[in-house]
């Protein structure tokens, strides 16, 4: 798992790449030793993702990893599972997750790569979960403009495929546009904000 891990966290935004056994318990984690914390710990409890790999079924689903510590709360992750067989039949299931701000951060960063001849532009993403923003790296005065969990609510209500708006800071004008990710989850969606250049 651990050579396995290192050469996906090289090219992805995955934080951890796991092995379970055949009861959804960590046997290995690739890439961060310091996750070896994981190890023992039974996922197969937190997450009905593990319970159909180990069932035969890969997927996909966003969730809350457990803390390890004991009080201590994990990140909302996009994770991913898949059975792993020998001879055809499942003997443990494989398990990786990217982080929502960390997910956010690399749409972000393909998004400026996509538009990079036009200077000046400003683009930032987040996702959201219910009340709950997850970013990386947006600047706080931002966070505080863009629409609050009350705004986002009654938005969405008025308008379930998405809606969008616009606010004037520091002299600049930046407009956003935010909707639901339905393939993702219930409740999860994006919002993307957006400064075009300045006029010459």
């Amino acid at each position: 798992a651990a050579m396995v891990g290192t050469a996906l966290y090289q090219k992805s935004p995955a934080t951890f790449l796991a092995a379970l056994d055949r009861k959804g318990v960590v046997i290995a984690i690739g890439a961060d030793r310091e996750k070896d914390r994981m190890r023992g710990v039974d996922l197969g409890k937190h997450f009905p993702l593990v319970g159909r790999a180990l069932a035969g079924e890969s997927g996909y689903e966003v969730d809350q990893f457990p803390g390890i510590e004991e009080g201590a709360s994990g990140n909302v992750s996009l994770l991913f599972a898949a059975p792993v067989k020998i001879d055809g039949a499942v003997v443990g299931a494989a398990l990786t997750g990217i982080p929502l701000s960390r997910l956010a951060r690399r749409v972000r960063r393909q998004l400026r790569l996509d538009h990079v001849k036009e200077k000046g532009l400003v683009l930032w993403v987040y996702f959201y979960r219910g009340d709950a923003l997850f970013e990386m790296e947006t600047p706080p005065d931002l966070d505080k403009a863009i629409p609050d969990a009350a705004a986002r609510q009654g938005g969405l209500a008025a308008n379930p495929g998405g809606f969008g708006g616009g606010f004037l800071q520091f002299g600049r004008w930046y407009g956003y546009r935010m909707g639901p990710l339905a393939a993702l989850g219930p409740g999860l969606g994006m919002l993307i904000v957006r400064s075009d250049p300045p006029t010459p």
